[in-house]
């Protein structure tokens, strides 16, 4: 009877081992089975598909479309037939965006290398680098911002040309209101609207003189160059130049339409463009 006993405690023991250890095989076997879910991003619904331009000059009239395409971060990748541009993104690191820029009539390229404050992420310098052209080479802009990260000064230098830009914004920072450029010596004036300057590419960027310089400007497409103006530009006047803007929404807000007016002061010559703007 002992025996007996004996062989049965052994047994129970034996068998309990055996399936508490069934039980942690099971537990392996599911956590290597276990399937994450994948990482779904949600798409922007703001992200600028086209503009297509019509712009009359006396009796003559141009057309073009602009088209940008994005990735699954909802990050710009290309900017086609942007001035005469087709423009691609490569966002190397956290600290490095480079754009190369493509000539449509000449097929010259030319990179636009942005170092970025791995903080803001914001662009802290551009140099530029052409295999066609070696002069721009020696091309390179410095960026600084003010309190509320928005652009405040462009220094740009070259092998024999120094210039800076600088930016003065509204008392509650929703626009710029003027900038001031030390080797032209000219002054921009702006005046803001009462419309959202909500898409995901700054409006201001594509239709007004905001920044002054062109090759900046692509950073400023992507969002690298400061916190964008809450408010849209109404008007931009220089001692030659006057632009008046005139804004359409959609039903949700967003700007669908823009009818630039452009006026030489000097010449009498008036010319009129339209953005036709389309979202994803």
């Amino acid at each position: 009877m002992r025996l007996k006993l004996f062989i049965f405690v052994l047994s129970t023991i034996f068998f309990a081992n055996c399936n508490h250890s069934d039980d942690n095989e099971l537990i392996k076997k599911e956590e290597i089975i276990k399937i994450e879910e994948p990482l779904i991003i949600k798409k922007q619904e703001n992200l600028v598909k086209s503009i297509e331009i019509t712009q009359k000059k006396e009796d003559v009239i141009t057309t073009s479309k602009v088209e940008f395409t994005y990735d699954n971060q909802n990050r710009l990748l290309e900017i086609k037939n942007l001035r005469g541009e087709n423009l691609k993104y490569e966002y190397l690191s956290e600290n490095s965006l480079v754009v190369h820029a493509t000539d449509i009539a000449s097929e010259n390229v030319t990179k636009y290398i942005f170092a970025l404050d791995s903080k803001t992420k914001m662009a802290l310098s551009l140099q530029v680098e052409s295999q066609d052209n070696p002069y721009v080479n020696t091309d390179k802009f410095i960026f600084d911002y003010n309190s509320k990260i928005q652009l405040s000064s462009i220094t740009f230098t070259n092998k024999n040309i120094f210039d800076k830009e600088t930016y003065i914004w509204s008392e509650d920072y929703s626009y710029p209101v003027s900038t001031v450029s030390q080797f032209d010596i000219e002054y921009l004036t702006f005046e803001g609207s009462e419309f959202l300057n909500n898409a995901s590419i700054d409006i201001n960027a594509l239709i007004s003189n905001y920044p002054n310089f062109i090759h900046p400007k692509y950073a400023v497409y992507s969002g690298h160059l400061g916190e964008k103006a809450k408010y849209l530009i109404k008007n931009v006047n220089s001692s030659v130049y006057g632009y008046d803007y005139i804004f359409n929404t959609n039903t949700k807000g967003l700007i669908e339409k823009v009818t630039i007016g452009k006026i030489n002061k000097k010449e009498n010559v008036s010319e009129i463009t339209t953005y036709f703007i389309s979202y994803n």
